[in-house]
């Protein structure tokens, strides 16, 4: 028997990205599934669409259980949807991001014996052009993740027994990773591109808050305070690329980097 995976889908108010979102579960060539919608409560017409599509996944014999309701923020909502989920695995595919191929799960899922996480590589979606990014191993980087959570499966007992923290507003998923890597559960990497990632997300933002939060977790799993230093420089050299990410060079620098599809 193969293990399920539950897609958790958090959203509010973008009905048409929800949309494309929930085509991409869909088309999963990996059939051992449940799909979990957590609203917040959309003004939109979101509840039309959730109604819509659990109608199609039911006529594919998948689970599809949504709620719309005010939540206490992001890290919330993915906890309710945590909480009711019944598979093996857990996959948080929120509202405005995809799957990259149709067999994104089942390489993921392939790959998962013996494992606590399994995670791939992301293809970050902007305006104007696309940006494969690859996923990295822990050891390549310090303050940051070396995927996105859009891109792994995390198996459910392992996550239920640590949920995310909500005192985080922007980034406990960041927080969540570098606990139960410190607490010696096992990660596997793989080489595909997993999920495509809607850059106008809420996590992207560079403000105040992300920073606090980034140096919260800094302080928490890095060996000395020392590490404090070589962070800063860290997110200077962050918020420069990111204030040059509109302009010709930014792409140009980019597209040194990373691979970009206009």
């Amino acid at each position: 028997m193969m293990d399920k995976i539950s897609v958790v889908t958090i959203c509010f108010n973008i009905a048409q990205e929800l949309a494309d979102t929930l085509d991409s579960v869909l088309e999963q060539d990996y059939s051992n599934i449940e799909i979990i919608v957590i609203d917040g409560g959309s003004a939109d017409n979101t509840q039309e669409v959730l109604t819509a599509y659990k109608v199609k996944a039911e006529e594919l014999n998948i689970p599809f259980l949504w709620i719309s309701e005010r939540d206490e923020g992001i890290f919330d909502a993915m906890n309710k949807g945590l909480e009711r989920s019944s598979g093996e695995w857990i996959a948080f595919m929120n509202g405005g991001d995809s799957f990259y191929t149709n067999s994104a799960l089942s390489k993921l899922i392939y790959n998962s014996n013996g494992y606590d996480v399994v995670y791939g590589s992301r293809c970050n979606a902007y305006e104007a052009y696309t940006m494969s990014v690859s996923s990295k191993s822990f050891d390549e980087v310090r303050f940051h993740l070396p995927f996105c959570h859009q891109s792994c499966i995390v198996r459910s007992k392992v996550h239920k027994k640590y949920p995310f923290d909500t005192s985080f507003k922007l980034h406990s998923e960041i927080d969540f990773f570098y606990k139960i890597k410190s607490l010696g559960y096992q990660f596997k990497r793989i080489g595909d591109i997993i999920s495509i990632y809607d850059t106008h997300g809420v996590s992207s933002v560079i403000d105040r808050v992300s920073r606090c939060e980034r140096r919260r977790i800094v302080l928490s799993y890095s060996l000395s305070r020392f590490y404090l230093i070589d962070y800063y420089l860290w997110e200077f050299k962050r918020a420069v690329v990111f204030n040059l990410k509109g302009t010709s060079l930014g792409l140009l620098l980019l597209k040194l980097k990373h691979k970009i599809e206009a």
